[in-house]
């Protein structure tokens, strides 16, 4: 497998992590995580897809299921952080 080299603009991972820090400290950890985990699939997917595309043999199979999975565990952390506290 070739190497991939992911960017990542620094004001965007220092959005995130402000992001992050300031719902870790109201309490809010579900969204906090799910913070995290949307910014590393938009960073992954969204922003080096042009990275993506080689790695991935150029197959679009490949790149809807790496969008698909990456769409089925956002929607499970939606749907976990929509059930009350416990």
């Amino acid at each position: 497998m070739s190497e991939m080299q992911l960017n990542i603009p620094l004001t965007q991972l220092l959005s995130v992590l402000s992001l992050i820090c300031l719902c870790l400290l109201m309490g809010r950890h579900k969204l906090g995580l799910m913070t995290g985990y949307m910014a590393c699939l938009y960073w992954g997917y969204l922003g080096n897809m042009q990275a993506l595309i080689p790695t991935l043999g150029g197959n679009t199979s490949g790149q809807i299921m790496y969008l698909g999975g990456g769409l089925i565990l956002s929607l499970g952390g939606v749907y976990l952080l929509m059930q009350p506290e416990k």
